[in-house]
């Protein structure tokens, strides 16, 4: 019984890990990227963005003046579409008057990552 109360937990940790409990969905990878570029935290929006869109990133950090005080946003998902390896999440911003904007996601190795590329 003892053996039981020590081996339970760990089983129920790794079948939360085995199942993917840390695999992000194309929707969580873009709010966490909006959430990070809106908060002028660039090298956190790095971490979901392919190479092509890393170039890009840099060029906005290095364009990108103080960062200015304001509302915090507040993305919500409008819709996601997935198709095979690409997909498109409408994000809604509520603090920003509703105002709607696009992300484009790729599969690279297994992890969506935002593709500002149109391809």
């Amino acid at each position: 019984m003892k053996n039981l109360i020590f081996v339970l937990p760990v089983f129920v940790i790794l079948l939360f890990v085995a199942c993917g409990g840390g695999a992000k969905k194309p929707k969580d990878v873009a709010i966490a990227f909006a959430n990070a570029m809106a908060e002028q935290d660039y090298e956190t929006a790095k971490k979901y963005a392919t190479e092509d869109t890393k170039k890009a990133i840099d060029l906005v950090k290095g364009m990108a003046g103080e960062k200015k005080p304001g509302k915090t946003p507040k993305y919500v998902v409008v819709s996601e579409n997935i198709s095979g390896e690409n997909a498109t999440v409408k994000l809604k911003n509520t603090a920003d008057g509703d105002k709607e904007s696009e992300v484009l996601l790729k599969k690279v190795k297994g992890k969506w990552l935002v593709s500002m590329d149109r391809q």
